[in-house]
């Protein structure tokens, strides 16, 4: 007859034991992790922010950002934009306005919806990106929500500026309130709030670019192209290259 102690070793070191102690390692992880997250959220802004000075007026600048089918022409995130119209939709540019950003020309992969929630005239409009999908290793998903801010300035003598910021927005319910720490803080940590400026920036000096040469009655030269490959497409927990956020 097997001892006491024999049967108690023999637990110990069971197959299903292990896969217990496992399964308890990896639950203790994902709650310190998500605990870290929280104790985090109230020290990171979350929050983006690029501003570009362009010598055209106000005005022009307005029109020309106005514009999705624009994007063609100064993004290098996303290879288009499509308002949504017919019946129920608003014009592009206004409030109410919903329209799809799509990474790749096929339309697969990455891509978004935006309502425009507010507009000032001249000076601020404020878009809700919703519905994200198809980034890779769930980094953002369809539970991702971000506000976009665009800041208009006239900045005299004849220039103006342009402010992008984007920062996660807090879903409603307990699906919203228990995510909204994790998304926080993946956002504002290193790689990807490095890229999200860098984008602001390049897309920004296309942006005034574009508006300088219009004006001008020039071509338009395009300062950045659009980049058919990122970084985080082939390793979305890595880095971006030197020199390239």
């Amino acid at each position: 007859m097997e001892s006491f102690e024999e049967t108690r070793t023999r637990n110990r070191t069971s197959p299903a034991r292990w896969a217990l102690r496992a399964v308890l390692l990896v639950v203790t992880l994902v709650i310190a992790l998500y605990a870290a997250c929280v104790v985090a959220t109230p020290f990171v802004s979350g929050e983006t922010t690029y501003k570009e000075v362009i010598n055209a007026p106000v005005a022009d600048t307005w029109t020309y950002a106005s514009a999705s089918k624009n994007a063609t022409e100064w993004s290098v995130f996303f290879h288009h934009i499509t308002p949504l119209t017919g019946p129920g939709h608003a014009p592009d540019g206004t409030v109410g306005a919903t329209r799809v950003c799509f990474r790749n020309a096929d339309e697969k992969g990455i891509q978004w919806s935006e309502d425009t929630k507010q507009i000032e005239p001249g000076k601020h409009r404020r878009i809700r990106t919703y519905d994200v999908k198809g980034f890779p290793g769930g980094v953002f998903s369809t539970l991702s929500e971000f506000d976009v801010n665009q800041y208009y300035r006239d900045e005299g003598d004849g220039k103006s500026s342009l402010r992008f910021t984007t920062k996660v927005h807090r879903r409603r319910g307990m699906v919203g309130l228990m995510l909204y720490p994790i998304q926080k803080v993946i956002f504002s940590a290193g790689p990807y709030d490095d890229h999200t400026q860098w984008v602001f920036k390049v897309n920004l000096e296309n942006i005034k670019s574009a508006i300088e040469s219009h004006r001008a009655g020039k071509p338009y030269h395009r300062v950045h192209e659009y980049e058919k490959q990122l970084w985080f497409e082939s390793n979305p927990w890595g880095s971006p290259p030197s020199g390239r956020a």
